[in-house]
């Protein structure tokens, strides 16, 4: 399943409003998957000195990513496929 970068200028957040708005995105999603195409929301990357927030989705389009974040309500200036690697631990 293809991996997704939603990033978003979100001046002003505070921890809580992180908070409030993973919640609103992990419901979101699994409202989405319950209805048939699985879209998994895979938590953030917030760099609170530049406002920014970077959020990783595994999704069958980026249409369905598009839906879960305009379900929750968060704003977003742009959605990404993206190749992720990691290095093993």
């Amino acid at each position: 399943m293809p991996t997704y970068v939603v990033e978003r200028s979100l001046p002003g957040l505070t921890k809580k409003h992180l908070a409030t708005m993973q919640v609103a995105l992990v419901e979101a999603s699994r409202r989405l998957t319950a209805s048939g195409s699985p879209v998994y929301y895979r938590g953030t990357t917030f760099l609170p000195t530049r406002s920014r927030c970077f959020c990783l989705f595994e999704a069958s389009s980026v249409e369905r990513v598009k839906a879960v974040n305009e379900t929750a309500q968060v704003p977003f200036v742009a959605i990404n496929e993206a190749i992720e690697r990691r290095l093993p631990r």
